[in-house]
């Protein structure tokens, strides 16, 4: 199953998805539980494929159905299992970026599990459609994997007041403005933002402006100059050394220490590991890169920007 743990929800990318889960020579394995590991992929990337609006894309075959949810239950069940630990393993972590990675993995499985279904849904329509034997089977599988994201999300709820701390950030903010109409109208409680779901985070995380020292280095003038904005995503290219740099601010900052998604890579669209380890001045804010994270050192959003 996929390890990123900050899906950007770029087309391109969800399509060349699809074609490497279709070509995974998994799909053929003997094992049921391989074979439904690379089937429940194919789901994924064919549902997230759906969300961006992607119709044109192939469906996943009928054929391939009930491998799907077989792969797909076994990942709900283990993502259920990570949600009921969450609150022990967020309350064992030092870091308050390690605490929101451990969050958005809980999401980004229930992301997953949203594409997946969506994907096998469309399968199972096709088998209704052409009255295939098969249907009854899956009929049965199906209510399985939705009683299994049925306990996923009663985890989740249990510890609601976590996923809080991801609002307005990059896995919600990006994928809720990314998705196709019929999917953005009615969003689901873990990818909403709206102020029930927040009510922990306002309460518990005052906004504290963080101080920017003068003598902070600059890594560009490019970004040094930028005007950084509350829940704002920013872009910017690097001619001379030929990446492009993008990232997405929150609404506030919860104090020092805390995260933000800075995604950085070469003009080929590879990731580009570059910046790890550096100091990045992005306007008013000073930030630590390490991989798909950029860690707040210091500054202060600029406010009405």
């Amino acid at each position: 199953m996929r390890t990123n743990p900050f899906p950007y929800p770029d087309p391109a990318e969800r399509v060349a998805g699809v074609v490497e889960a279709r070509a995974d020579a998994r799909l053929a394995s003997p094992d049921p539980i391989v074979a439904g590991a690379a089937a429940a992929e194919l789901a994924i990337a064919v549902g997230q494929c759906r969300l961006l609006g992607l119709d044109t894309i192939p469906p996943v075959p009928p054929a391939n159905a009930t491998a799907s949810i077989r792969g797909l239950i076994e990942f709900v069940t283990q993502a259920a299992a990570d949600a009921t630990t969450l609150g022990k393993r967020y309350d064992g972590t030092a870091r308050a970026a390690d605490q929101i990675r451990l969050v958005y993995e809980v999401l980004v499985a229930r992301l997953d599990a949203w594409a997946g279904f969506l994907a096998i849904n469309e399968a199972y329509q096709m088998v209704l459609d052409a009255r295939n034997p098969a249907l009854v089977d899956l009929s049965t599988a199906v209510d399985a994997l939705l009683d299994a994201t049925h306990r996923l999300d009663e985890a989740m709820l249990s510890e609601a007041s976590l996923f809080s701390v991801a609002n307005d950030m990059d896995l919600l903010g990006c994928w809720r403005s990314a998705l196709a109409p019929e999917y953005a109208e009615f969003l689901p409680w873990w990818l909403d933002s709206a102020p029930e779901i927040a009510v922990w985070a306002t309460a518990q995380n005052q906004h504290e402006a963080l101080r920017f020292p003068a003598d902070a280095p600059a890594l560009a003038a490019s970004p040094a100059t930028l005007i950084v904005a509350p829940a704002k995503a920013m872009y910017w290219d690097e001619p001379i050394t030929g990446r492009y740099i993008w990232t997405y601010m929150p609404d506030r900052f919860t104090g020092p220490d805390f995260p933000v998604t800075l995604a950085v890579r070469s003009n080929d669209g590879r990731e580009d590991r570059s910046l790890d380890g550096q100091r990045l001045l992005l306007g008013r804010i000073l930030l630590e890169v390490t991989g798909g994270w950029a860690t707040v050192l210091s500054g202060e959003l600029d406010a009405g920007a």
